[in-house]
């Protein structure tokens, strides 16, 4: 059994509807110019003008008593208005539906039978088969109200039981009785106030009906979706008062009347989406509008697995998006996808075409957001716990006479690189399959024990450091473990060329190039700097330019956390030439060192020349502190003062008047043209 209605509405939510019958009046029925109910404040039954009413204060069916007394004069009114071009449309009520057809147990009058469809694109055998609601019993007005006026429809509430919130969205279009098909109150309404007869009305099986030249669109059950202009109150109402005063009835010539109350405690209020106190003749008048302005929303059967599809498309590239993207860039793109979605949806919705469930895919697309975010923090937690512990038993490192064969699981290939910290070999890890990089720490002759133990510690930070970053522009850390006595980290292997190779094989580089490698760099330190991680060594030979010319930032071998306290103050770590007056001072520093090693990189990449050279590290470091260089202008003339004026600022001696951060320096330098 389905629960279509509240007892005390059954019969009050509708008393009648008024429809003009004058081919040179059309209807008209708008948000603006379609009457509500007329009613005063209490909910008084309206008489007169507006026609008789057909049930009392607490909406019962209007007694034998009352009918024999109002029957004659009601019919006799109801006659005459039919004759000045105005039909009155009763409704009816099934006390109950179900899905599963049987034989009725009462009746039909010959006025509510004259309201079944008759006309179907199907056998009989196939419409039996669909699957619409039953009803075997009816509420009706009396057979003289019945007689005198124009064929009716049901008025059941269909509540929306699937989604748990009981809303009104549906009305239920076509209702079996027996054999017979019975429109709704607003179809029924639609197809008087175009005068169009039963032949005129078509139903097409598992489509829609189509009344005349308007199609409404229905599902398999007859249903069809209700689109709400807005909440209670969005149709005018005029009063009973105001009727029976004669003050406002020129409002109704040519217009739907529906005639019912709203008052307060005179009726059961519905449940819609856009109202929790909706008047259920308002939403009569609402699905009546919809048929006539062709606004009835369609939700096809086959679109909840057509929707299933998108959603799982959706979810899979979040997650995607998620794994292999930077976190704020996944976190913009998919965010992006979730409004595109809800605005396709609500353009649907509005536009009076489909209803789209777009929350699925929604759901869909942050839930795999949410899961990508979760996989890349526990990879993370796990890739720093690995880093930050040493292997519990030595593995071995083999030696030939080429040079190292073998370290832990790695196998040694060729040595591709030296410097400061090391050597770098490219490498093969035999249990993933993948080539990889492996930097060993070089052996300082000379140092003390604490001074091994101080450079493993500073070799074990960078792998801290670096390994807890995940950036497109950084170097990715795999692996840092200790073998024969040797400190290593294993990173990814990039083919590519350093930018100094670039530099020397190239310089000066175009300004969009510039540009280009700058903004990359001041994505990455601004990444690295949001998570305490500072570089400390940037330089042309620790960034790795790829293939697309996708910039890389590597060696954090002196990068330090930021509340690390291994790095005392006044230990000078770095390359001379691109260090910032501050770290050569021995000061605490910040990212806008990193930010003065890079401008200083710009400078070179620009004119092929050091913004601070000299013959030792004692003539560089005084022309750093001085802060004595030459303008990039002076050097290459195809740059502007506008450019100098950048350059300057970022090499400030003065932290304090540089930009605040290497993102704000490289937007700085993409405004300026040559």
């Amino acid at each position: 059994m389905i629960s279509t209605a509240p007892q005390s509405w059954r019969m009050s939510c509708a008393t009648a509807a008024l429809v003009s019958r004058f081919r040179t009046a059309p209807v008209s029925v708008c948000r603006a110019r379609l009457v509500k109910p007329v009613s005063n404040q209490v909910g008084e039954p309206v008489s007169n003008q507006v026609g008789e009413p057909v049930s009392n204060q607490v909406g019962e069916p209007v007694s034998n008593q009352v009918g024999e007394r109002m029957s004659n004069q009601v019919g006799e009114r109801m006659s005459n208005h039919e004759q000045n071009g105005i039909g009155i449309v009763l409704p009816y009520y099934f006390p109950e539906l179900h899905t599963r057809a049987n034989a009725p147990t009462q009746p039909l009058p010959e006025p509510v039978t004259a309201s079944a469809l008759i006309l179907f694109d199907a056998p009989l055998s196939a419409v039996e088969n669909e699957p619409y609601l039953n009803a075997y019993s009816i509420n009706h007005a009396s057979l003289d109200l019945l007689s005198a006026s124009l064929p009716g429809g049901h008025i059941n509430l269909i509540t929306d039981e699937k989604s748990g919130d009981n809303l009104v969205r549906w009305e239920a279009q076509l209702v079996r009785y027996g054999e017979l098909y019975l429109p709704s109150l607003p179809l029924q309404i639609a197809a008087q106030s175009r005068q169009l007869t039963r032949s005129e009305i078509h139903v097409r099986v598992g489509e829609g009906i189509q009344l005349g030249g308007i199609f409404i669109p229905m599902d398999a059950r007859g249903f069809s979706l209700i689109n709400y202009y807005g909440p209670a109150g969005t149709f005018s109402q005029i009063s009973a008062a105001e009727v029976l005063a004669g003050t406002r009835v020129n409002e109704l010539a040519g217009k739907i009347v529906f005639v019912g109350v709203t008052a307060a405690g005179t009726q059961d209020f519905l449940s819609t989406s856009f109202s929790a106190r909706m008047p259920g003749i308002e939403k009569l008048a609402t699905s009546s509008a919809n048929i006539l302005h062709q606004h009835t929303l369609s939700r096809p059967g086959y679109l909840t697995s057509l929707e299933l599809l998108p959603a799982l498309a959706a979810g899979a590239l979040a997650l995607w998006l998620g794994l292999r993207l930077h976190k704020r860039t996944a976190g913009i793109i998919l965010a992006g996808f979730v409004l595109l979605i809800w605005l396709l949806g609500f353009s649907l919705f509005a536009s009076g075409q489909m209803w789209l469930h777009s929350l699925g895919m929604m759901l869909m697309i942050m839930l795999a957001g949410s899961s990508a975010l979760f996989l890349r923090k526990n990879d993370m937690a796990r890739r720093t716990a690995k880093i930050s512990q040493r292997a519990a038993v030595a593995t071995e490192l083999i030696y030939d006479e080429r040079g190292p064969r073998r370290l832990g699981q790695f196998e040694i290939i060729e040595e591709i690189g030296a410097g400061a910290m090391g050597k770098v070999y490219a490498a093969m890890d035999p249990t993933l399959g993948r080539k990889v990089a492996v930097k060993i720490l070089r052996e300082m002759s000379g140092l003390s024990a604490a001074g091994q133990e101080r450079l493993r510690e500073r070799f074990l930070r960078e792998a801290r450091a670096a390994g807890a970053l995940n950036h497109p522009n950084i170097v990715t850390i795999y692996q840092a473990e200790e073998a024969g006595g040797h400190f290593f980290i294993a990173m990814e292997f990039l083919d590519g060329k350093t930018l100094d190779e670039i530099i020397a094989a190239e310089a000066p580089l175009p300004l969009n190039r510039v540009q280009r490698f700058a903004a990359q760099i001041a994505s990455g330190l601004d990444y690295a700097h949001a998570r305490g991680v500072i570089h400390r060594d940037i330089k042309p030979s620790n960034l790795m330019i790829l293939g697309g010319e996708a910039v890389k930032i590597l060696d954090f071998g002196v990068a330090h956390l930021a509340q690390s306290t291994l790095t005392q103050e006044g230990a000078v770590l770095g390359t001379p030439s691109y260090m910032s007056p501050e770290q050569l001072r021995g000061e605490k520093i910040d990212g806008r060192s990193d930010l003065f090693s890079l401008a200083a990189v710009v400078y070179e990449m620009a004119t092929r020349q050091r913004p601070f050279a000299g013959e030792n590290v004692s003539s560089i470091s005084t022309q750093i502190v001085s802060g004595q260089f030459t303008r990039p202008s002076v050097i290459n003339v195809k740059l502007t003062e506008a450019f100098d004026q950048v350059l300057v600022k970022a090499l400030q001696q003065d932290r304090e008047q540089r930009f605040a951060t290497p993102g704000e320096f490289a937007a700085a330098l993409q405004e300026v043209n040559l």
